[in-house]
């Protein structure tokens, strides 16, 4: 599975999307609440095109350091988010047959109390068995470093490591 996290850059969603298009490929984001708004035709875009949109949070913190309150606020946050600008119905789809969230940075996936929130409000957590900030992108400097390299070096990773079942964390970088 391909999946892309967080959605703050508007040039990155939309390479992404035209990217995606164009080879045919559908994938999952996990797209942080308050960048649901500020790029709103984007991710209509994405639905249209047949991504799924899923719940990152409203603001990215890491439920693990939360109370339990706030950790629910994050959550209902990005769906009242998500159905201002997708639609209840959209919603309530993404709830009955894809609730996934992804944890900011997998703060919680080890945690039971974060862990029964989450299935009490109805989500199953997705983590990621390849990603490439860690293992590529942090080493690279980003505005100076060719990008082709890094483009194939990010592909070298993720085709070496993937395998049937793997679950692929990108990001939308600029």
């Amino acid at each position: 599975c391909l999946t892309f996290d967080d959605g703050g850059n508007k040039k990155a969603i939309q390479k992404a999307l035209e990217v995606l298009e164009q080879y045919d490929i559908q994938c999952t984001f996990f797209v942080i609440g308050k960048y649901l708004k500020p790029h709103a035709e984007l991710w209509k875009q994405a639905i249209e095109q047949g991504h799924q949109i899923c719940n990152h949070t409203q603001n990215h913190k890491w439920l693990s350091e939360l109370s339990s309150e706030e950790v629910k606020k994050e959550i209902l946050d990005w769906e009242a988010s998500a159905a201002d600008i997708l639609g209840e119905e959209y919603v309530k789809e993404m709830k009955e047959k894809f609730p996934y969230l992804r944890l900011p940075g997998g703060a919680g996936s080890k945690s039971k109390r974060v862990l029964g929130i989450l299935s009490e409000l109805g989500y199953t957590p997705v983590g990621w068995n390849i990603e490439s900030y860690y293992a590529v992108l942090r080493l690279h400097d980003l505005d100076n470093d060719p990008l082709a390299d890094i483009a194939d070096e990010v592909t070298a990773h993720i085709t070496k490591g993937a395998s049937g079942g793997s679950i692929i964390l990108l990001h939308f970088n600029p």
